[in-house]
């Protein structure tokens, strides 16, 4: 037997062992991998449902508060309407119609600004409810992250 041979099937011996750990260091280090990029699809689908939900409401909202404004936009049209007939057809009525305008006119503001009120406070309401089902999302593991911590738990 050469000098070298015994050296030879030593080295051959390591190589296979090292080849051996690195394969099992592989296959774990892949299904941590595979483990970690499934927590983050689904915080992404997570976070993308949030901002779905998110944009619903704000979408609503708008919609409501665009058609209010519009609302009161055409009330100050009308009220102004009517004064500028009154004052072309006959302006010493100006006071007496203009009250009687005025009152309409801020009978109807009035109401525009309890609507306001009221939609502000569904709003707040619903985003307080996107808000909260958030934290629970946050708060509540989800089921592979508590079984893995069970499972740690009674390793140790």
């Amino acid at each position: 037997m050469p000098p070298y041979a015994a050296t030879h099937q030593l080295l051959r011996c390591t190589i296979s062992k090292a080849t051996e750990i690195g394969v099992r260091e592989s296959d774990e280090m892949n299904t941590n991998m595979t483990d970690f990029l499934a927590k983050m699809n689904e915080a992404n689908s997570r976070a993308l449902q949030s901002m779905i939900k998110f944009n619903e409401i704000a979408t609503k909202a708008q919609g409501r508060m665009m058609r209010h404004q519009m609302a009161v936009l055409e009330t100050c049209l009308e009220a102004g309407s009517k004064v500028a007939d009154t004052v072309r057809t006959d302006p010493a009525a100006l006071l007496t119609k203009g009250t009687e305008i005025g009152n309409v006119f801020g009978s109807r503001v009035g109401e525009f600004f309890r609507e306001s009120l009221e939609m502000q406070t569904e709003l707040q309401r619903e985003m307080s409810g996107w808000v909260e089902e958030g934290l629970r999302a946050v708060s509540t593991p989800s089921e592979p992250a508590a079984e893995k911590s069970g499972k740690d738990a009674g390793a140790a």
